[in-house]
């Protein structure tokens, strides 16, 4: 992967087809199920229902999300996948720098 990712998750069936196109194009890099992002899961905090479902779909995933607002660095080695980390704070920083192979700007930005 190059330094800057451009994916699109689950959650957008109707732009799945336009985005297949892009990504034939090289314009985008990853799309689900690739780029593997259960909005839903993650905004709830189910962290686990989040991960059993990673863990079903993990043989075509190459980056996932890493939870929300989860600090716990075990979870780097327990999958086969990329991660990008999403920033919601700044004081996050050094953790996910540490963790991730990638850093996520949500679209609600926080503090930065």
């Amino acid at each position: 992967m190059s330094g800057v990712l451009i994916a699109v998750g689950d959650g957008y069936p109707r732009w799945l087809n336009i985005m297949r196109l892009l990504q034939q194009k090289g314009l985008v890099d990853l799309i689900y199920p690739e780029f593997f992002d259960e909005k839903d899961l993650l905004i709830a905090r189910r962290w686990s229902a989040y991960l059993r479902r990673l863990r079903r779909v993990e043989s075509v995933v190459k980056v996932a999300v890493w939870p929300d607002y989860c600090h716990d660095a075990r979870l780097r080695g327990r999958y086969s996948v990329e991660w990008v980390f999403p920033l919601h704070r700044r004081d996050e920083l050094p953790f996910a720098l540490k963790v991730t192979d990638y850093i996520g700007f949500p679209n609600d930005l926080r503090d930065y």
